[in-house]
């Protein structure tokens, strides 16, 4: 029950507090001709996300029992153009 316990834990972010932006990018890599960036701090501890055909991307909050929606960048900045709970 332990190892699937821990499991169902990292699955729904129970216990794991949001790493910051900086942590984030030091420990993931991505190949060679990739860049990463933190698109939005907006919805902390996200789960399951789910791009939309518009372009915008759909995240649960497991923890926080919450779908949060991230409106595309319409704007060309980088960032979410809006965000709804």
């Amino acid at each position: 029950m332990g190892n699937k316990k821990a499991m169902l834990d990292f699955l729904l972010g129970r216990g794991i507090e949001a790493p910051t932006a900086e942590r984030a990018l030091a420990q993931l890599q991505v190949a060679d001709g990739f860049r990463l960036e933190v698109y939005s701090t907006d919805v902390p501890l996200a789960r399951w996300p789910l791009a939309t055909p518009a372009g915008d991307l759909i995240v649960s909050r497991t923890r926080a029992d919450q779908v949060v929606l991230l409106e595309r960048d319409a704007d060309g900045d980088g960032r979410p153009t809006a965000c709804a709970h």
